[in-house]
């Protein structure tokens, strides 16, 4: 089987805000937390359906380096977990702000291992 990922997945438990992304306020907003997290998205544990293509809006408290970022992201997949009464689901980031990019890559990459060439 191919792997489809663009980047390294790291598992994480991170919470997550989410709401529509064309909604300015909190309201209609719902916790969420990652399972695993990248560069270019994440697989995540959401109480509510969020039909595949949705875009959401996603306030994500990254655990390890203590930052919050806030960025959209699309409902790649989704998947009913009948035995937690939730759903999984692929998140794809939509990046337009660099500093979350930068955010991300200092959180995942430079803790650990530096931070990679290919980003410099």
């Amino acid at each position: 089987m191919e792997n489809k990922r663009k980047d390294r997945r790291v598992i994480e438990h991170n919470e997550i805000l989410i709401k529509a992304a064309d909604i300015g306020n909190a309201a209609g907003a719902f916790n969420a937390y990652t399972f695993d997290i990248s560069l270019t998205g994440a697989r995540i544990a959401t109480p509510e359906h969020l039909p595949s293509g949705s875009l959401i809006r996603l306030q994500i408290s990254l655990a390890r380096s203590n930052q919050t970022i806030t960025l959209d992201g699309e409902i790649k997949w989704i998947k009913r977990r009948e035995a937690e009464n939730d759903y999984e689901a692929g998140v794809e980031f939509k990046h337009d702000i660099s500093q979350t990019i930068m955010s991300l890559i200092r959180h995942l990459y430079g803790q650990e291992n530096g931070i990679p060439s290919w980003v410099s």
